[in-house]
């Protein structure tokens, strides 16, 4: 996970996020690239979908908190597969801001 804060938004967050629920992992995880998110009160949310062809479509959805240099929260996957179905898998994050 990448982000940067720049006043009241996390801009430029990139999401590497390896989902088990629909099987083996791939040995790279995708990354899922987020629009410039509102920082309200410490705590932001965004979704954004991954392009990866008529038989596989995944959004990733984050939920999370900003406070002294730490960000916390949850990401959760919402997918489906044509051969194998949908399924949501939820992981917390914890990140620590570079200066």
């Amino acid at each position: 996970m990448t982000f940067k804060v720049s006043g009241s938004s996390i801009d430029d967050l990139v999401v590497a996020f390896d989902e088990t629920c629909n099987g083996a992992p791939p040995n790279t995880p995708p990354k899922f690239h987020f629009k410039t998110l509102s920082l309200s009160d410490g705590k932001f949310s965004g979704e954004t979908a991954g392009d990866f062809g008529p038989d596989f479509t995944d959004t990733l959805e984050i939920k999370g908190s900003l406070s002294g240099g730490k960000s916390s929260g949850t990401v959760t996957s919402k997918s489906w597969i044509k051969s194998l179905g949908s399924c949501t898998q939820a992981e917390p994050f914890d990140a620590t801001l570079k200066k």
